[in-house]
Parts: structure tokens; sequence; C-alpha cells
């Protein structure tokens, strides 16, 4: 895989990128990312979860005429939960159902790209798409001044009070200086 790896999900949300769950109807292998939009199906983790994932991906690594399509996902799921803290925000948008602590779920997804090779990855334009989008420091500086600035009303009316003490104070300091030298003397 040519691939450069994408980063965590909470490095993508630092970033800009939203993480919204998709349709529980559809495969879980649909993951898109558009618009800075990054969707991804529910599924649940619980005890068994690596094993059956181990033992497809198995079968996949085995086979050759198979598209590695569970290795694709497991290797996305091995890029974007890093620490627990990543699993804790899917869990809180819906996106992953734990029947186990996050701290066992992200340990789960760490080792089950563990030992496998992806031939044609699935999610290469995907990788591409959002590395794309995370170089652009436009969408981290705005995710950061969202964040930072505008994430609760006191920020926002504090921003605006600011604002206004620096335009009355230009504007003071611009008519004394035209009020010195407009002066009759």
């Amino acid at each position: 895989m040519s691939t450069s790896p994408i980063p965590s999900v909470i490095e993508l949300v630092q970033a800009g990128v939203k993480f919204k769950v998709g349709d529980k109807n559809s495969s879980l292998l649909d993951v898109t990312f558009k618009h800075g939009v990054m969707t991804i199906p529910p599924r649940f983790v619980w005890e068994d979860t690596e094993y059956l994932n181990r033992s497809l991906i198995s079968f996949e690594q085995c086979d050759p005429s198979k598209d590695f399509k569970i290795t694709s996902y497991a290797k996305l799921f091995d890029d974007l939960i890093k620490t627990s803290q990543d699993v804790d925000f899917l869990k809180d948008k819906g996106i992953l159902g734990l029947y186990l602590s996050a701290e066992d779920a992200a340990s789960i997804f760490k080792r089950l790209y563990r030992d496998a090779s992806v031939g044609a990855f699935l999610y290469s334009d995907l990788y591409r798409e959002v590395n794309a989008y995370c170089r652009q420091p436009c969408n981290r500086w705005r995710a950061m001044l969202k964040r930072d600035y505008f994430s609760n009303p006191w920020a926002i009316t504090s921003l605006m009070v600011a604002f206004l003490i620096l335009v009355f104070t230009f504007s003071q300091t611009l008519y004394s200086v035209l009020s010195y030298y407009k002066s009759p003397s």
C-alpha cells in the first residue's frame, strides 16, 4: 500500500474533520469522506469482534483472489483508533456501540491489522482526500477558531466586545491625530 496513513480520530477532529454516523442498513465497508465529513456506518464491538475479524482477514490473506475488503477496513480502523479517546469520540457520535471498555476496544482495533498486508487497498481514494484536507491550514485554523472562540455564547460575546474595544481605540487614536493636524495653531 503506497498511501500514507491518515491521522487518528482526535487529530482529524482538530484538523476540522466532522464525523457522522452512516446508514445502519448499509455495509460496514461504506466509509465515505466528502467536504470535510467522514461518514462511517455504525458497528458494535464486543469480546468476539477481534476473533471474527482476524478470521476473515486470515481468509483474505490466504486466498489471493479475494479483494482485501476486511483487511482494508481493519487498516482504516487501525489508523483511526490510536487511544481510548478516539473510541469514546466515535461512541459519542453513535458510530461505535461498545459491549466492553473503551480501552479494550482500542486495543482490539490496534491488534486487528497486525501481521497483515493489503494488496488492493479499498480506501486509497479516501486516504488521499483526508490527507489533502488535513494539509490545508485553513481547515485546521477554522476548527481551532470554532473550538476555542465560538464554542459557547460567552466566548462569542467576549470576542465581539474585544473587537469593538479595538475599533473604538483605533478610531479614538485616528481622531486625536486628525485633530492635532487640523488645529488652527
